[in-house]
């Protein structure tokens, strides 16, 4: 029986697509033409995003320092102070709209699963801004309510997908790992790092159209977060 489900947060809960537009825009408006257009920063973010992500995965940052070691280098990218950055990003936050921010599948999931009795809880990985930031936009997009747990990988020093966050979690909640189904968009962060911990992964692709549900393997496919409670009777 399922007893809790976890949520990854960016492209899973929170669009990061518009959160790096509303950087490079805020970048541009506060130093202008020096670092090139809005489009060209978006641009270089997303490489740095990219390549950063990749330097995670195979564990060339270290892992207790990963927000200011990836911040760093996406500072040298795109050719700021640090400092600049880190002001970039704190006003980032404090102004983007949760009604452009939120997928708009969100809400309703959550309140289902928790009118089912199901405990939530989010899994998050951080990179370039330390996940207090992040929890201030799930409190502000009314998501923390329905959480009994939130961990991040830059407050307990591991990041998914290394199975010990997982357990982490599972240890947290008080449930056994094979009682939770683990829901986000990373092929070998959050299915791979959650069947490898002996929980049920589910990968959200929102880009395509399917309901794939392998319940001998622990793994499923969705193309929306309305598809999740429907999945977890499948795994039953």
């Amino acid at each position: 029986m399922i007893k809790v489900v976890s949520f990854d947060v960016w492209n899973t809960l929170l669009r990061i697509d518009v959160l790096y537009r509303k950087l490079a825009e805020i970048l541009h408006q506060h130093h202008g033409d020096k670092l090139g257009s809005s489009k060209s920063l978006l641009d270089r973010i997303g490489r740095v995003y990219v390549e950063a992500k990749k330097m995670r995965r195979l564990a060339r940052f270290d892992e207790s320092k990963i927000v200011e070691e990836s911040c760093r280098m996406m500072a040298r990218e795109l050719g700021i102070r640090v400092e600049d950055l880190k002001k970039a990003l704190i006003e980032t936050f404090d102004t983007v709209s949760c009604n452009e921010i939120l997928f708009d599948d969100v809400i309703e999931t959550l309140q289902i699963l928790h009118s089912n009795g199901i405990e939530i809880a989010i899994l998050g990985n951080t990179l370039f801004w330390p996940s207090a930031l992040t929890r201030v936009l799930l409190h502000r997009c009314s998501i923390d309510k329905f959480v009994s747990v939130a961990m991040f990988s830059d407050e307990v020093g591991l990041c998914k997908p290394d199975r010990r966050i997982f357990i982490k979690l599972s240890e947290e909640l008080g449930v056994e790992a094979g009682e939770i189904a683990h829901v986000g968009d990373g092929i070998v962060e959050d299915l791979g790092g959650a069947l490898s911990a002996g929980m049920y992964g589910v990968l959200i692709d929102r880009y395509s159209e399917v309901l794939v549900v392998v319940k001998e393997a622990r793994i499923a496919v969705v193309s929306s977060l309305n598809q999740v409670p429907e999945v977890l009777k499948k795994f039953v």
